[in-house]
């Protein structure tokens, strides 16, 4: 039962990093969660019993440092440059995963690893609130729920809107044109509109309360 609890987490953490691995286009930081996932899977691979007499005790334990030592500060500090919008490139991430393993390396030469190892998880479980703080403090920032709106106008007689995290303000109508703050996704031209049409359009969309 432990075996197949440890290959089932083992699983769901290969995929996970493979998904993340195919987000690595965008950012380093998602390669970097997919390598500090797969250690974990490589660390429950190590620990599971029905492998226990073709893996070394000493590559079990080494799975167990590299997760608790490298991959999980690492992962630590992988939600704070998503977070925090650090961007930090592949060398710098490479000088990290080398100075954590030089400093698990120091600190067990001076028979300081248990002290060392409480001190990392007491600091990545406060960067890992913080960052979770952040993202729900992002999310929560109020978005305009009406999502696309479309609104005539003299110069561009189609605009189209989309949700905005400012707050939703009336516009100012001046001339028949509506002076709107939003981001205009992709305006297009057309032929001017009758008057006549144009108020009667604008007086409905009013009506409906969307300004």
């Amino acid at each position: 039962m432990l075996s197949f609890a440890f290959l089932l987490l083992s699983a769901g953490l290969i995929a996970l990093g493979a998904l993340l691995w195919r987000l690595s286009s965008s950012q380093d930081a998602y390669k970097v969660a997919s390598f500090c996932l797969w250690i974990g899977a490589y660390g429950c691979i190590a620990n599971a019993p029905v492998f226990s007499l073709f893996i070394e005790p000493e590559m079990a334990t080494l799975g167990n440092n590299l997760g608790l030592y490298v991959g999980f500060p690492m992962m630590a500090l992988v939600l704070l440059d998503l977070v925090l919008g650090w961007k930090w490139q592949k060398a710098t991430w490479g000088r990290i995963f080398l100075g954590l393993a030089a400093m698990f390396e120091l600190m067990r030469r001076a028979e300081s690893g248990n002290s060392y190892g409480e001190f990392l998880l007491m600091a990545c479980t406060l960067a890992l609130l913080f960052a979770f703080f952040k993202i729900i403090k992002n999310h929560g920032q109020k978005i305009h729920p009406r999502g696309i709106i479309w609104v005539p106008s003299s110069s561009h007689p189609v605009v189209i809107l989309g949700p905005s995290k400012q707050p939703m303000q009336r516009p100012s109508i001046k001339k028949s044109v509506l002076n709107i703050r939003y981001r205009t996704l992709f305006p297009c031209k057309l032929d001017p509109m009758p008057n006549f049409f144009r108020h009667t359009l604008m007086s409905r969309i009013q009506n409906l309360g969307l300004f």
